[in-house]
């Protein structure tokens, strides 16, 4: 017969990379690393019984005591003694977390301790795909002790009468892991302050006493005290009895009696669990399928509207404020009866005092809006029916994985009190990545598409580009959730770059002008970027720019690509400067001389910079130096991949059918760079 008080049957692993088996007073001992389950949903239970154990036999009896304490293992077996009666999992007496009467009924396989076993109705339908059946013929002893508290610990809804845990099916359970390294630290980290359970005390247990059923609804509530109800840790909503073998350390558990209307539990608000508020009532969070990012933090790892972090948590930020450490946030994600996911995450957990925890959930309102943004827009422009599927779904959860780290650099910089320039930096980078994913999944391939579709690509990316910005319902969304000024002028009112830097064009290549006709020869004679910035015309050009609010000293290179190629055209057309290219038969500028032009791509790169201007200087010259200037300078204020593709359609003649980009689409962009 098991005892999980006095007998070793806890897998663990010790920091010198071996395996054990232990007694629960062991994990006091110092080498010992973490638990050694077969499954990750055990050793999430296993964590809670022992936290548990600990608060009964010998918790913390004040703050002071649970910051001092040092780990003791001889006096944490002293203290659980008491409990040794009440922890038999087999035998004539009452069994832990077993309904104390005997009870009758058929028996059903262990599978059924395991929350992602198939039930009785799916098996007899024969729908268990995805759950399976009959995966464990029989369970050894220790195997079914943690299998059968981590189901009653975390119950799912499984049919008429069959309670769920005192959480709720599926409960998220979170747990605080210090920096300090040791199993020991963790346990203790989450072991509320209380009162030892005294041996006299036992039938606080619910397997010690009769089962407190539900036929008629009842509802057992919380009760109230100073501190936590020992039945906290060991809620028994399933009546099961458990049936083996035979009765000694060697027996299997072959088979589990199940009986309906155990307890119903109300609103126990456990330590381990952050909970909702929804009006006078509470209720346990849930785990969600898929990874555990910082889009689900707010509530948990810090503090959301209407929701509670759990108490453990609290407890620790509240007396080590300034300790960086993590959470270890698990559970079951249940639909109904059936499981989708098990979480088994670690959250990092920064230092941040009350503004910073609300500018933390502002960051992550913004993400959600932008990943949004970014997902039904990817879904437009690949003609796509559900937000939820197919390259929408997949943008978005990349979008959210590749500002994970991101978003922790900017908790640092709140934590270390440079929170005012966060918000900005953080539209800055989500915007960076949402556009990087867009054009990726949306943009290639672009000249394959068909007139209709390639209208949809460009409409779908100048309406992201519009969000990312302030404008439309999800651009205001975005800059409130970051307190950012709204842009003040609509999408229809901004002004035409282009047009200003025509009108620049005019005035440097203005013969009554001598200034500008000096510095016009000066541009058309400059070498480098750097040589087109030592000219009084370029600064010209930016104070146009900088007074419609387009102020281009952070990418000078950009400018002087500006400037000293519109300084190269002598006469202003209505052609585009790559349809004049490709005119005649051979072209005017040589396809070979085209596509050393068209290849110059990511102008962050100052070599790429460069040699964008020497291929200019060529094709202008090849066009008589005649262009549509203000065209021209929009597409290299903004000379990208949508831009290049554009430019190929013009050269070989396809004008009519590339997409036409709005004038304002580059001033959206343009807007939030």
């Amino acid at each position: 017969m098991l005892n999980l008080i006095t007998d070793a049957w806890i897998p663990v692993q010790r920091m010198d990379g071996s395996r054990d088996v232990i007694r629960p007073d062991q994990i006091a001992e110092p080498d010992v690393l973490f638990l050694d389950w077969p499954r990750a949903d055990l050793n999430l239970a296993c964590v809670e019984l022992l936290v548990g154990l600990v608060y009964l036999a010998d918790p913390p009896t004040s703050v002071e005591d649970w910051k001092t304490r040092e780990p003791d293992a001889a006096r944490l077996r002293e203290a659980l003694k008491g409990l040794t009666p009440a922890f038999n999992l087999l035998g004539d007496g009452p069994r832990f977390l077993q309904d104390f009467d005997e009870i009758t009924g058929s028996g059903n396989p262990p599978d059924m301790l395991f929350i992602d076993s198939a039930g009785g109705s799916t098996a007899k339908k024969n729908a268990d795909l995805m759950v399976k059946r009959g995966r464990y013929p029989g369970l050894p002893l220790p195997l079914a002790a943690m299998a059968l508290f981590t189901l009653q610990a975390f119950a799912p809804s499984g049919g008429a009468g069959n309670r769920t845990s005192m959480r709720g099916g599926g409960p998220m359970v979170t747990l605080v892991q210090p920096a300090e390294p040791g199993f020991w630290n963790l346990i203790w980290a989450n072991v509320p302050q209380g009162e030892a359970l005294e041996a006299d005390e036992l039938e606080e247990l619910p397997w010690m006493r009769p089962t407190e059923t539900s036929e008629k609804g009842q509802v057992k509530a919380q009760p109230e005290g100073d501190f936590l109800p020992p039945e906290m840790f060991f809620g028994m909503p399933r009546r099961l009895k458990l049936t083996a073998v035979n009765s000694d350390n060697s027996a299997l558990v072959t088979g589990v009696v199940q009986k309906t209307y155990g307890t119903n539990y109300g609103a126990w608000r456990h330590p381990l669990s952050p909970y909702n508020r929804r009006d006078a009532e509470i209720f346990a969070k849930r785990p969600r399928p898929g990874n555990f990012g910082y889009r689900n933090w707010r509530g948990i790892v810090f503090q959301g509207e209407g929701v509670d972090r759990a108490a453990c948590l609290q407890r620790y930020l509240t007396h080590y404020p300034k300790h960086h450490f993590h959470l270890l946030v698990g559970g079951w994600a249940v639909d109904k009866a059936t499981p989708q996911d098990f979480l088994w995450s670690q959250a990092r957990v920064v230092p941040l005092n009350e503004a910073g925890e609300v500018l933390a959930g502002r960051l992550v309102e913004a993400a959600e809006q932008i990943g949004f943004a970014l997902a039904s827009n990817t879904r437009q422009g690949m003609g796509e029916g559900e937000i939820g599927t197919g390259a929408a779904n997949r943008v978005r959860e990349q979008f959210f994985q590749l500002t994970q780290a991101p978003f922790e650099a900017q908790l640092d910089r709140i934590s270390a009190g440079q929170g005012a320039a966060v918000p900005t930096a953080w539209l800055a980078l989500c915007r960076s990545e949402a556009l990087r994913l867009f054009d990726t999944e949306v943009m290639q391939g672009l000249a394959d598409l068909s007139e209709t579709r390639r209208k949809g690509v460009v409409e779908a990316r100048r309406n992201l580009l519009g969000a990312l910005a302030g404008y439309g319902s999800l651009g205001k969304k975005i800059f409130t959730a970051l307190e950012l000024e709204l842009p003040k002028r609509s999408m229809s009112e901004t002004p035409d770059l282009g047009a200003m830097c025509a009108s620049w064009w005019a005035e440097l290549t203005n013969k009554d002008i001598g200034r500008s006709r000096a510095e016009w020869a000066q541009l058309r004679r400059a070498a480098t970027p750097m040589e087109a910035l030592l000219i009084p015309a370029t600064h010209r050009l930016n104070k146009k720019l900088a007074d419609a609010g387009h102020d281009l000293q952070k990418r000078p290179d950009r400018l002087a690509l500006v400037a000293m190629s519109l300084a190269q055209v002598k006469t202003s057309g209505s052609r585009k400067a790559a349809q004049a290219m490709g005119r005649g038969e051979p072209p005017v500028l040589s396809a070979l001389r085209f596509d050393k032009l068209i290849t110059c791509g990511d102008l962050s790169q100052e070599d790429n910079v460069h040699e964008l201007i020497r291929q200019l200087r060529r094709a202008l010259a090849q066009i008589n130096h005649q262009a549509h200037v203000a065209a021209l300078a929009r597409d290299l204020l903004w000379w990208d991949d949508t831009t290049r593709s554009r430019w190929c359609f013009e050269y070989y003649g396809a004008a009519d059918a590339a997409p036409a980009q709005e004038l304002d689409e580059k001033t959206i962009e343009e807007t939030s760079a």
